[in-house]
This record gives structure tokens, C-alpha cells and sequence, in this order.
């Protein structure tokens, strides 16, 4: 089993449940507590809490968690960017809602998919750190439906 890679996610809470199963599989000895020490945190229960979407994570918190896993500063960025995207009201929920004339539909519904395969070609062409942790925001899913 290998490292998960951050910037392979859309999700913040999935990424961090892989991580800790990819750690307590390399190392049958870690434990919740001992991320919770690593991170500088009190709670022991922190991590799981936020997994389980019972706790969120601030700022603050997030760069804690980021220099217990050694995340550089592209992944970093990632995992703030999936953090900040699930706080954001139009966006949290992946979807954005906007009125289209019905005549206008299928007009909106080909230049959204020539825009995600546009993104699409993007994110394949660049390449680590920050710059694709600018890109890989806007490749997430695009969904149309009437």
C-alpha cells in the first residue's frame, strides 16, 4: 500500500481516512493518540471526529495536521483548498445552482462540457506543486442535469 496522494482527492475527510489507514497499515502501532501528539493536538479523538464529519477543521488546525503527515507546500495547499471548498455555501456541496432560459439549455450544457474538457486537458499537462494545486480546483466533476 503507498502513500495516498493529496492532490488525487476532492474530498479532505477521505483523504484523511486513507492517510491513517496507509500509516496504521506501515506501522500496526500508530494510533489516533499518536497523531494527535505529532500534530500538537489535546484530543486524541480529533482526527477521527473530523473523518467522521463531527468535527471540522480550522485553519490552524489544518497546518497541524499538514506537518504531522510531512505534507509539502503543495499539498498543504491542497488540503486547505478542499477544507475551504467544503466550507463554501455555493460550492460545498459540489453543485452550483444557476437559472437558464429552457431554450438555452442545451447551448449551456455543450459549452460546460467543452469548459470541463478544456480543465480536463489542463490538469493533465501540469505538472506538481502549486501550480496544479491552482488547476486541480477546477477540475472537479462538473454535473448538468435538467
Amino acid at each position: 500500500m503507498s502513500c495516498p496522494d493529496i492532490l488525487q482527492y476532492t474530498d479532505h475527510r477521505a483523504f484523511l481516512s486513507d492517510w491513517f489507514q496507509w500509516k496504521k497499515a506501515a506501522n500496526p502501532r500508530f494510533s489516533h493518540r499518536m497523531f494527535a501528539r505529532l500534530a500538537g493536538q489535546r484530543s486524541p479523538s480529533l482526527l477521527l471526529s473530523v473523518i467522521k464529519g463531527q468535527r471540522n477543521l480550522t485553519d490552524t488546525t489544518a497546518a497541524a495536521f499538514s506537518r504531522a503527515m510531512k505534507l509539502d507546500a503543495g499539498e498543504q495547499a491542497h488540503l486547505f483548498a478542499l477544507i475551504h471548498l467544503e466550507r463554501s455555501p455555493a460550492l460545498g456541496d459540489g453543485a452550483v445552482t444557476v437559472a437558464v432560459p429552457a431554450d438555452r439549455f442545451d447551448d449551456l450544457q455543450r459549452a460546460m462540457r467543452a469548459f470541463q474538457d478544456t480543465l480536463r486537458e489542463l490538469c493533465g499537462s501540469v505538472a506538481g506543486g502549486e501550480q496544479r494545486y491552482q488547476v486541480s480546483l477546477t477540475c472537479l466533476p462538473l454535473a448538468i442535469s435538467d
